[in-house]
């Protein structure tokens, strides 16, 4: 094991030198926080951070498991215009917004974030890329100071790319805090984990890399269950707007009958029997709404906003007498 990541460090370093950049920190968390490189060691944010493996990439990798409100802060040895900074990790949720670097001494809620299953600079751009939730992805900025060009990389593609004027710098009175929210706004956080945090002093082109799809078990069936039909539109719903290929967060979606209670996003009523709410905004739906979606006869809550739908609204859901509280807005419906 300690020769594959030596390996994967050694490459790490040749191919960035190609680039004219040296890798200036390098962190694996096998068991503690230490530099491959020598460096400063990073410094726990908040409590509950805990170190444990986990198979990434094919391979038994050394991660940190953090909670709400912990994270990891860089104590940057020196400042740094050209840089870029990549990060392997997992979150829980994608949806709404999730902060994985803060540049700003977390004074600020400009940085760099998940949103909606994207990638985003807050201050400056639109999501980009997709991002999905209990997936391994490597998140990499990257900035020039000659042009002052800044972009943001999922899995070694390109999402977005802006010019800051000069505004997104490391600094090195400030260092750079990991998966914690700013103390102006907080709450843009999530539980997850991180596998790797690489640093160098110029823009690189991260490698391509390939997520790999999660494996999370159903739960324990209920007893009750709800209608089949409930479950047949739930599931047209999910087949219609590629739930397993693109979606977020898909967590439980298709388990066993007496499941769809826990489906990410599905709300019951108090015995099970109904469902009554079904939240999946930012969740990186395509395609159409189903007319079946008219099945979900108790429905009183239906937020599909902000996704990728395309198509007509279908008129069936004229037909939801409990529906109080409807969102499609930011689609293209």
């Amino acid at each position: 094991m300690t020769n594959l990541r030596e390996l994967s460090c050694a490459l790490a370093v040749l191919f960035a030198s190609s680039l004219g950049a040296s890798l200036v920190d390098e962190y694996n968390f096998n068991g503690d926080l230490t530099s491959t490189t020598a460096g400063p060691a990073l410094t726990n944010i908040g409590v509950g951070n805990t170190f444990s493996t986990e198979v990434v990439d094919g391979v038994s990798t050394g991660i940190l498991e953090f909670t709400v409100e912990s994270g990891v802060h860089w104590p940057a040895p020196t400042s740094l215009e050209s840089y870029s900074i990549s990060a392997l990790f997992r979150f829980e949720t994608v949806v709404g917004w999730r902060k994985v670097m803060d540049f700003d001494g977390r004074a600020s809620d400009c940085g760099f974030y998940v949103r909606d299953g994207g990638a985003e600079y807050f201050c400056f751009t639109e999501a980009g890329g997709s991002v999905r939730a209990h997936t391994w992805h490597e998140l990499t900025i990257t900035r020039d100071a000659a042009s002052n060009r800044v972009k943001l990389w999922v899995d070694g593609v390109e999402a977005v790319s802006f010019i800051d004027g000069g505004d997104i710098l490391v600094d090195a009175a400030k260092g750079v805090s990991f998966f914690v929210d700013d103390f102006e706004t907080g709450g843009d956080i999530t539980p997850g984990a991180v596998a790797r945090l690489r640093i160098y002093d110029a823009p690189i082109v991260p490698d391509i890399r390939t997520p790999e799809k999660p494996v999370i078990p159903c739960p324990v069936p209920l007893t009750t269950t709800i209608p089949t039909s409930e479950r047949t539109a739930l599931l047209d719903l999910y087949e219609a707007t590629n739930g397993d290929t693109e979606w977020a967060d898909n967590t439980h979606w298709g388990c066993e009958a007496g499941t769809e209670c826990s489906w990410a996003g599905v709300g019951c009523d108090e015995v099970g029997e109904h469902v009554v709410n079904l939240t999946r905004s930012g969740n990186l739906m395509s395609g159409p709404i189903p007319p079946s979606i008219a099945d979900l006869t108790r429905l009183d809550f239906l937020d599909l906003g902000g996704n990728r739908l395309t198509g007509s609204i279908p008129s069936e859901i004229g037909q939801l007498a409990d529906l109080e509280i409807l969102t499609l807005s930011r689609n293209q419906l």
